[in-house]
């Protein structure tokens, strides 16, 4: 639950963009076959991720469960592939659906808790908080196609240390020692909210698939200081 002003009641798109690029396509392809290849052998039921050290079971991203059958089936299980959301704005979305994700910029501003890398929201509500308003009038939020392979899933996030605070995991590190692909952090445990957040370090896993242009819509009805959940 979040309060007013933080999560909108409704989101109105105004415009939807579907990004057709052969050389990012092409690269996605073949790290998807990689992922498929490297992780063929490793048991685990198709619909969830496993926690290293507890063994706890972690569902897959909202954006899968909820999708309809038709958007579901395009996505390739033994590469773990999910459709997830990017808040951003303007001007970095139509850079990355012209460029690509840069690694270098990714993560810089708005997120470091699970170290350098490319974050993304399994629900649009927590990816829309990273979305400010454009000179129109309108947020930018980008739906990615994302081969999220063995992920590595992290629930303590941050620790005191030394009077600062510091990040628990390095996504790159986590990937560089090779037996996990991308970094699940659980913000139920952390922040208290069952919202999660993904964090990818190699730009070859994503693909920028839809570019939306919308509006928030608050809930009229809504009082100040109650809840929206």
């Amino acid at each position: 639950m979040f309060m007013p002003g933080e999560v909108p009641h409704k989101m109105k798109i105004s415009k939807l963009l579907r990004i057709e690029d052969s050389r990012m396509w092409h690269q996605y392809e073949r790290s998807c076959a990689c992922l498929s290849e490297a992780r063929t052998q490793e048991d685990e039921p198709a619909d969830i991720i496993r926690t290293p050290f507890s063994g706890t079971l972690q569902p897959k991203p909202l954006t899968w469960r909820v999708a309809p059958e038709e958007l579901r089936n395009r996505l390739r299980l033994e590469c773990n592939e999910a459709y997830l959301w990017h808040g951003t704005d303007r001007k970095s979305a139509e850079s990355i659906i012209g460029h690509h994700f840069d690694m270098k910029r990714a993560g810089s501003v708005n997120a470091k808790a699970l170290g350098r890398g490319a974050y993304f929201a399994e629900t649009s509500c927590l990816a829309d908080k990273y979305a400010p308003l454009g000179a129109d009038g309108l947020h930018s939020i980008l739906l990615v196609r994302a081969a999220l392979g063995r992920v590595y899933v992290e629930t303590r996030y941050t620790k005191w240390r030394g009077g600062r605070l510091k990040r628990m995991v390095s996504a790159k590190n986590v990937v560089k020692e090779g037996k996990y692909d991308s970094v699940l952090g659980d913000r139920k445990y952390a922040f208290n909210t069952d919202a999660r957040e993904y964090c990818v370090s190699n730009t070859s896993q994503l693909y920028p698939e839809y570019m939306l242009l919308y509006s928030r819509e608050d809930d009229p009805a809504a009082l100040p200081g109650q809840p929206v959940s």
